[in-house]
């Protein structure tokens, strides 16, 4: 089964893996190749269904075919592959650093040769141009292996070797080589055409036949090791048996995470991966340069939900508070082409499209600590942030200026106070729910004498239960009761989500965290004094970092929970007003949530 991901993976991780090692350092001649042409054609065929999409297809997998095709005839290992652009390594040591830029340098001239076939593309859509233009150098090669918390891995690779050919393709015009100082003294003369020896690589190796290395024995499975570096739905469907996911437009929020030069530690990197899989995105592509790590995250590919600029804004908000001014973030939405690209030993899934130029150019622009995302994702997103407008940037290979946003802190979603804060179907009467409306009304007005309740509407998707909640919060308001709404969220939620929302909204504190304590602390002198000394358990409670070296740290985790249920129990109860609290999607609480609505039904039926 491994043999079917292994084109996924470049030949790099494949000998770490086999050797069992996490990272490596070496030296190669290293080419950066970019294409010029494919986000034009990808944005003309998105409205033409399957059709175009398969079209498409062809058109870019023969392109890369022949590129891939050229780049292992000469030994080379395309080390990372991503949408419209390629690096590969040559490998060895310093000692044949000729030999290994001769081979890449005709590699690369073969590569421009090829492309020269496609300069005028015909298809329905109109005739486009592809062009490439390729950077070469030789240096230091990096290989790392990088988990997180879930056993999900992800491939960095970097150094100076594709730090210089990276350079170096940027100063190049469109068909050209350019040779980076690096090796500029070994390509001063004519290089001549370098030949391998049978069954050997310029890694100076004999290679083993892949499908024997694949079957060692030893450690985990290939089949495992292989299926961590790839995303999950992709990696399951082609185990399967059922091929490729269908290559097809649709709509994706992009997101590009700078951080800064990484340092030895792994920490940084391993939390942006790890965050970026609790709000179900898909970390594509590590680069590192010059200007430190880069990260290609995927909201909607291949896996779509109907909230994908939300999450990819919430997890922003989310890298950001973890990781402060060592990163900088660029959100971009728009409908891309979305599948496997490349060639039978050798190919990706990726996305191509305008939205994935705008998000990174998005992030270019910001500062480190701030995000900033396009028109699109803050329409998709804008109900549940607080939001800065921008001035428009004019952003590289744009002719118009590009609207952006940057993203605060989440909204306060918690509360409600009045009757509009409701949906307007809420208004329109209930049919058929003659014995429910009875019964709720009922609980509504024993809660009204004094006499505590509490109730679960359970059922099917679409049967109505949020409807009934809103009838039972619309009865509660006009028996003069203070309501208060939360909601489980279905992606990456502390462990105190729902609470927090429901203490946000009793005590109206500020959105943003550093003004959350002073209004805790004003609201705790003017309405419950005597609950002072609950502060630091309430902060807790509200999703602040404990200091393990108070009071509070010293607890066992058993006596921590109980006191900070009891305080939060107390603040509910120092209201001036009967409460009605309502939970909406309470299948999907965060633990630390449901164990305190636990607490709480069970210390109301006392």
């Amino acid at each position: 089964m491994s043999a079917t991901l292994q084109p996924y993976v470049p030949d790099l991780l494949i000998h770490l893996l086999q050797r069992q090692r996490k990272h490596m350092h070496t030296h190669a001649a290293a080419l950066f190749a970019d294409v010029s042409g494919f986000t034009a054609m990808t944005e003309a065929f998105a409205t033409h269904g399957n059709a175009g999409a398969e079209e498409l297809t062809g058109v870019i997998n023969r392109f890369f075919e022949a590129l891939i095709k050229i780049v292992g005839q000469h030994g080379g290992d395309i080390v990372s592959f991503g949408g419209d652009a390629l690096a590969i390594a040559f490998r060895g040591p310093p000692s044949r650093r000729r030999q290994l830029t001769q081979l890449a340098y005709h590699c690369a001239i073969a590569m421009q040769q090829e492309a020269q076939a496609y300069t005028q593309v015909h298809t329905r859509c109109g005739n486009f141009a592809l062009s490439i233009k390729i950077g070469l150098s030789f240096g230091a090669l990096n290989a790392q292996i990088v988990e997180d918390d879930t056993g999900q891995a992800r491939f960095l690779v970097g150094g100076d070797a594709l730090l210089w050919a990276g350079q170096a393709e940027q100063q190049a015009g469109r068909g050209e080589v350019l040779r980076h100082a690096s090796v500029a003294h070994i390509l001063a003369t004519p290089a001549p055409t370098p030949t391998l020896p049978r069954n050997q690589n310029c890694k100076g190796g004999s290679l083993p036949p892949l499908l024997s290395l694949l079957s060692d024995g030893g450690g985990l499975g290939w089949g495992f090791q292989l299926q961590r570096f790839i995303p999950p739905a992709l990696a399951n469907r082609v185990l399967s048996g059922q091929g490729t996911l269908v290559n097809e437009h649709r709509n994706v929020t992009v997101m590009f995470v700078g951080l800064r030069r990484p340092s030895r530690s792994l920490r940084p990197t391993r939390s942006v991966i790890t965050i970026v899989h609790q709000f179900d995105g898909n970390v594509t592509r590590l680069d590192s340069g010059d200007k430190g790590l880069r990260v290609l995250a995927l909201f909607g590919a291949p896996v779509m939900h109907q909230d994908d600029a939300e999450r990819a804004t919430r997890c922003a908000l989310t890298l950001l508070g973890e990781l402060g001014g060592n990163a900088r973030i660029g959100i971009a939405t728009g409908t891309l082409f979305c599948g496997d690209v490349g060639a039978t030993q050798r190919h990706e899934y990726t996305v191509m499209g305008d939205a994935v130029n705008i998000a990174a150019r998005l992030m270019q622009h910001a500062g480190w600590g701030q995000a900033l995302v396009d028109e699109a994702t803050q329409a998709g997103a804008t109900s549940s942030i607080i939001w800065q407008p921008l001035p428009p940037l004019q952003l590289k290979g744009k002719s118009a200026p590009t609207s952006c946003f940057q993203p605060i802190a989440l909204q306060d979603s918690s509360g409600w106070s009045q009757p509009e804060s409701l949906s307007p179907h809420t208004n329109t009467p209930l049919i058929g729910r003659a014995p429910e409306q009875a019964l709720l009304l009922d609980i509504v007005q024993r809660a009204g004498q004094g006499q505590s309740q509490s109730i679960v509407i359970q059922g099917e998707a679409g049967v109505g239960k949020s409807r009934l909640g809103a009838y039972a919060m619309m009865q509660a308001h006009s028996h003069a009761m203070r309501v208060v709404l939360a909601a489980a969220l279905p992606y990456a939620q502390p462990r105190y989500a729902v609470v927090e929302q429901l203490l946000r909204a009793l005590m109206r504190l500020p959105a943003t965290s550093t003004e959350l304590r002073a209004g805790v602390d004003a609201w705790l002198s003017q309405h419950a004094p005597h609950l002072q000394a609950r502060l630091a358990l309430l902060m807790l409670a509200l999703g602040q970092p404990m200091q393990r070296d108070t009071w509070l740290g010293q607890l066992d985790v058993e006596t921590r929970t109980q006191m900070l249920h009891e305080g939060v129990w107390d603040v509910l109860h120092a209201q001036a007003q009967p409460l009605f609290i309502c939970v909406e999607d309470a299948h999907g609480l965060d633990e630390g949530s449901r164990e305190f609505l636990k607490y709480m039904v069970a210390t109301l039926a006392r």
